[in-house]
């Protein structure tokens, strides 16, 4: 696998199961990490918290905060710090 550049990064890569989000974090600092349904509504807080600078993998299981599985659909996936906030969107096939 090639080093990756940290240039504030949202990677999504689907499996059967789950769903990899893979976060870059440039340097040391709060971070969070949520799934918004397209309406906006807050699905999944996946990260909420301080990070070192690299590259952080975080995966998704498809479930809402409540732990129930959430519908077929588009998704965003958010990536936020203080300095910075990266979306990316993705659709969940069930």
């Amino acid at each position: 696998m090639r080093a990756m550049n940290c240039n504030d990064r949202i990677v999504l890569t689907a499996a059967v199961v789950s769903l990899a989000v893979l976060a870059c974090v440039p340097s040391e600092q709060e971070v969070s990490l949520r799934v918004y349904g397209v309406s906006g509504q807050a699905v999944r807080t996946l990260v909420d918290g301080h990070r070192r600078p690299g590259t952080h993998v975080v995966r998704w299981d498809g479930k809402g905060d409540d732990g129930r599985a959430v519908a077929s659909g588009v998704y965003l996936v958010s990536l936020g710090t203080a300095t910075l906030r990266r979306s990316s969107r993705m659709i969940l096939l069930r």
